[in-house]
């Protein structure tokens, strides 16, 4: 069913040229994948605008991603074209764990002070597709 879906998005999207690196093709891919998964444009938006978590726009989207359980077996690949390159990223012989910092204490220049306290969303991946979302606090 997922694959129909995704060919159905990529053939919609740009039937002349399947791998177009557009960004109206990938918009367009990003919105198919959203429909899917029941994600909120505005949540990708604005997730992917704070990607140091110094603005405190992931907070407030954070306790949906982790109900969602559709995200559950999403590949990386995927998962990472919606939102973005994680801030860390931490590998074991088993699993994966994408780190995405969602509220934190920065300076001046958008860089995080250590020793602050912070939230981040643990992003755990097995056999390179979602397995569990977590909640971090220090």
């Amino acid at each position: 069913m997922k694959a129909i879906v995704f060919a159905l998005a990529i053939l919609f999207c740009n039937p002349l040229n399947i791998f177009s690196q557009s960004k109206q093709d990938s918009l367009c891919l990003k919105r198919y994948i959203c429909k899917y998964y029941k994600l909120d444009e505005k949540t990708i938006r604005e997730w992917n605008e704070d990607s140091t978590g110094c603005n405190q726009k992931r907070i407030k989207h954070l306790v949906s991603l982790e109900e969602n359980n559709l995200l559950i077996g999403m590949p990386k690949d995927l998962f990472c074209l919606l939102f973005g390159t994680p801030n860390q990223i931490k590998n074991d012989s088993n699993e994966c764990d994408y780190i995405y910092y969602v509220t934190i204490t920065c300076d001046s220049k958008n860089r995080r002070i250590t020793d602050s306290e912070f939230m981040n969303l643990v992003v755990v991946f097995k056999d390179d597709k979602v397995a569990l979302l977590i909640k971090q606090i220090s």
